[in-house]
């Protein structure tokens, strides 16, 4: 009985290291991977001067790509608590209309001038 609580313990503790080690590791995946958009959709059956063109489409999603890159290397130069790094991260991926990333970067930056007007 001692015995089976203490394998049951263990196999808990270590799954939760398994499952945590994992998700330290893959927080945002941007790599160079093959951008697969679908070739005809649905809309263009019906309305098919309302769609944009797939290679339109292709240029759209690399932009988008480019421009995660960019938000991550701004993030990592930042200095923010990681509650608010965490909250930055989900908005960089999923919602990109979000202004909570534009607002921490207005407020932290600093100008040159600035900086020299108050030696």
């Amino acid at each position: 009985m001692n015995n089976s609580k203490l394998l049951a313990l263990s196999l808990c503790v270590f799954l939760f290291g398994i499952t945590q080690t994992f998700s330290q590791q893959s927080i945002i995946n941007v790599g160079d991977n093959d951008i697969k958009v679908q070739k005809h959709t649905i809309m263009e059956q019906f309305a098919p001067d309302l769609v944009v063109p797939l290679n339109q489409r292709l240029a759209m999603k690399n932009q988008r790509k480019e421009e995660i890159k960019r938000k991550l290397a701004i993030l990592d130069t930042l200095d923010v608590s990681n509650r608010k790094r965490r909250r930055l991260l989900h908005d960089v991926k999923f919602s990109p209309f979000s202004n909570r990333f534009d607002k921490v970067i207005t407020v932290n930056t600093v100008f040159e001038d600035a900086v020299e007007n108050n030696k």
